[in-house]
């Protein structure tokens, strides 16, 4: 992005507006619809609508947004793919597919990384740039990989919010803090460095209990077939377990004492 932007000196501008409005606007949805239906919230919020139609509707918009940004990501994969199975392709130097080689040759060199020797010794484009017939059907076959994970993976939501409380949370809070602290300790205040470790622990504390709970319900859904219930947490996590132990050993001493009284008044 910051290679193909026309103004590179906003870019940390536009990276900070970004980051910032897709947290509020996240944190704010996941806030909104857990107020709104609490302990009834299901895994898929969307099945907690009201109306099937209004379902229709969202669901609608959803694939409309998958569609929309799913590209992004599968680009920077082609992309890194063609970069370790493929050679670089002969083309003229005014080409996007040139600037692009050219991009990831001064990435390695200044890493000081030599490029490894790709697997196969073919390249993927023409000598005008354009995709061969056999590497379109190799995006298309990505595709449809991907597409047919998400058909017949079983539970598949429950897989996605594993991988999720695993790989977002490090993505999100715990690898940009750590690298932060990393290549620029010398440089921090102590205030920024406490605000560093915060995050990382905060993100660390939110992946634990998301693996813990992902995979008890993955386990229970692979072992029994059935998804657990919205009001299963409700009654089975670890908070209200300890206050039921309380409040069994609060009745049970209750009930003593009122049996010691009842014993000293009665002759």
């Amino acid at each position: 992005l910051e290679g193909n932007i026309a103004d590179t000196q906003k870019f940390n501008m536009m990276l900070y507006i970004t980051l910032v409005a897709a947290a509020v606007l996240k944190a704010l949805f996941g806030l909104l619809g857990f107020l709104t239906w609490q302990n009834e919230t299901e895994e898929v919020i969307t099945n907690n609508l009201p109306t099937r139609e209004l379902k229709f509707v969202v669901n609608l918009i959803l694939i409309l947004k998958a569609l929309l940004s799913y590209p992004l990501p599968y680009f920077a994969s082609v992309e890194l793919l063609e970069s370790t199975l493929f050679i670089p392709s002969d083309v003229s130097s005014d080409s996007e597919v040139a600037q692009t080689r050219r991009r990831r040759t001064s990435t390695v060199s200044l890493s000081g990384v030599a490029p490894s020797k790709p697997l196969f010794m073919r390249t993927c484009y023409d000598l005008d740039g354009d995709l061969k017939y056999w590497a379109v059907f190799l995006r298309i076959g990505l595709i449809l990989f991907t597409l047919f994970l998400a058909i017949f993976i079983p539970h598949f939501a429950i897989l996605m919010g594993l991988i999720g409380n695993i790989t977002g949370t490090a993505l999100s809070l715990i690898w940009p803090c750590y690298f932060h602290l990393r290549l620029k300790k010398d440089k921090l205040t102590w205030f920024q460095k406490a605000i560093n470790i915060t995050i990382i622990s905060f993100g660390i504390f939110i992946s634990i209990t998301g693996i813990y709970y992902s995979s008890h319900a993955l386990f229970k859904a692979l072992t029994t077939g059935d998804t657990l219930q919205p009001n299963y947490y409700k009654e089975n996590n670890f908070f209200t377990k300890i206050n039921n132990l309380t409040s069994k050993h609060y009745h049970h001493h209750h009930h003593l004492n009122q049996s010691t009284t009842t014993a000293a008044i009665i002759p």
